[in-house]
């Protein structure tokens, strides 16, 4: 290992524990609520699984949405019209949490402050600081690949970028918040940075077959992304089409697009469901319900 990539390592290490730092100041200096979303969606099934004998959980419509029984042809095998008529919400984004809620409960720290602001020092660190950084990753892997050497100003476009995404003031607001769409924003930006090479480096036909096992990382979270949110197909399908077609041969193209996009998607996709399966205790799949409700019904804008 050399010199260089130590001290580079050793970098990226200090700029992350930075951003951590800075983004758990971030969650606790937030005093307002957001909308109900921040709540229902993730901090109260989280809460109503880690403490199943307290008497005032609830669950919203979007969580106990079910196909009407008596319209049900039961004469055919409806599992796909039960799960557009589902629930859309996953328990995925909210595994983080309820792991969270049990670890305070077990050591009996569970007080009132530590069950309203731990939540969100848990998402400043794994949702909030990694997007960051993925921001700082992603430029930097560009400048290097492009080969712009910058002025003799320390500061170079990746430390810009980061600088722009930390002083974002919607960043500020809701990244550390509870939501599905922070934590599908943060799935996506290290998907990109998983896939840099493959996105925006050079393509040779001697390595044209070759396949960093991180780029089936990088779609296996894409597949985690559209469990949480279906809205995560517009990001990943462009991705995945960019990729093939930059691959030199047909082989490649059609190989990249089974084997890395496709089979790793539909993993992510298929740990969900099973994620989803043990918790509703049936074949909930969340994301075609609410494929059904925001778009087939159009009831999104509402």
């Amino acid at each position: 290992m050399s010199k260089a990539y130590q001290t580079s390592k050793s970098s990226d290490v200090g700029i992350f524990c930075i951003i951590l730092v800075y983004r758990i100041i971030n969650a606790l200096t937030i005093q307002t609520q957001f909308d109900p979303d921040e709540y229902w969606q993730t901090l109260e099934p989280a809460y109503c699984l880690a403490f199943p004998s307290e008497n005032n959980c609830a669950y919203t419509w979007e969580w106990t949405r079910r196909r009407n029984l008596e319209s049900r042809d039961l004469t055919n095998i409806g599992w796909i019209e039960d799960a557009l008529h589902g629930p859309i919400r996953s328990y995925v984004p909210t595994l983080p949490t309820y792991f969270l809620y049990s670890l305070l409960r077990a050591f009996h720290l569970d007080t009132t402050w530590s069950v309203a602001r731990a939540p969100l020092i848990l998402n400043a660190a794994i949702v909030a600081a990694p997007t960051d950084f993925g921001v700082f990753y992603i430029s930097r892997y560009i400048r290097k690949i492009k080969g712009i050497q910058g002025s003799e100003f320390p500061w170079k476009y990746e430390h810009f970028a980061l600088l722009a995404s930390i002083t974002n003031w919607f960043n500020g607001f809701a990244l550390v918040r509870t939501y599905s769409n922070s934590m599908e924003s943060s799935l996506l930006c290290i998907g990109v940075a998983l896939l840099c090479p493959e996105l925006f480096g050079d393509v040779h036909s001697k390595s044209d077959l070759k396949v960093r096992p991180i780029a089936r990382l990088a779609f296996f979270l894409g597949g985690i992304s559209v469990v949480i949110r279906f809205t995560a197909l517009a990001s990943y399908i462009p991705l995945g089409i960019i990729i093939c077609l930059r691959r030199k041969s047909l082989s490649s193209k059609m190989y990249y697009l089974w084997h890395i996009c496709v089979l790793s998607g539909a993993t992510g996709v298929a740990l969900g469901c099973i994620v989803d399966r043990f918790f509703y205790g049936f074949w909930a799949i969340p994301f075609l319900g609410s494929f059904h409700f925001n778009v087939l019904l159009g009831t999104f804008d509402r």
